[in-house]
């Protein structure tokens, strides 16, 4: 399935949801709970130095230079919310 941004803000919605008490919203907010989806260098810094998970897309910078993030895709195409939500569950 290729992600669009309206897949993309129902990630972020389906997120928030599941923090229904108070514990859980807390979680929620943490930073580890958080999936950057960038294509800048700085962006890809910027999100790991806040502790997030990073999802750098090489449209104007090379792979190589978006290295630091969590994990490199020429496009959005080549994720899918699953992957998304994979990221997430790998530091819960």
């Amino acid at each position: 399935m290729q992600l669009s941004t309206a897949d993309l803000c129902l990630f972020q919605l389906a997120q928030c949801s599941r923090a229904g008490d108070s514990g859980r919203s807390q979680r929620a907010r943490q930073p580890e709970c958080c999936v950057v989806i960038e294509d800048a260098v700085v962006g890809v810094q910027a999100a790991k130095a806040a502790g997030m998970h990073c999802l750098a897309v090489a449209t104007t910078h090379a792979a190589e230079k978006l290295a630091e993030a969590d994990r490199v895709v020429p496009d959005l195409t080549h994720v899918t919310v699953g992957e998304l939500m994979g990221m997430l569950q790998a530091s819960s």
